[in-house]
């Protein structure tokens, strides 16, 4: 996944805790979803559970990716029009891999990450060895960041 959704591993991948109450299993369809659009009307004529559906289908190929998708209400916008949603105890911030091609440092991480009242592992990628994958550099140690880390 880090090729499709990572920027070809420059990006980072954020791990998260989250409750079973947020977390949605994505549906593998072998064929795209078929509905009526009405464009003269609110959300196209759609209802929210028909956008919901529309947002956890993917094609069948993809199955291997085995997501879960959490959402969240776009409220609140920042002074650069981006959203965000508070970390809490139904989502933790737990870990942040660093791509095989990510120039950002580990100790950049940690100072981002601050105090979050739960320890932060902060880990670093390459690619395998023998093998079409991405995992973990061993050479390069895992550091802690928040408030049990210290």
């Amino acid at each position: 996944m880090w090729a499709h959704y990572g920027s070809k591993h420059h990006g980072i991948c954020l791990g998260f805790d989250v409750s079973d109450e947020l977390a949605m299993q994505v549906s593998y369809e072998p064929e795209r979803l078929r509905m009526d659009i009405d464009l003269t009307r609110p959300h196209a004529g759609l209802s929210r559970e028909t956008i919901q559906r529309m947002l956890l289908t993917k094609f069948d190929a993809w199955r291997y990716e085995n997501e879960y998708r959490v959402m969240a209400e776009l409220k609140d916008q920042d002074a650069n029009g981006l959203y965000y949603t508070d970390f809490s105890e139904s989502l933790k911030l737990r870990e942040v891999i660093l791509g095989v091609r990510c120039k950002i440092t580990q100790e950049e991480v940690a100072s981002w990450v601050g105090d979050l009242g739960n320890p932060v592992e902060i880990r670093k990628a390459r690619l395998a060895f023998k093998k079409f994958e991405v995992v973990e550099q061993h050479n390069q140690p895992v550091m802690l960041a928040g408030k049990e880390a210290l």
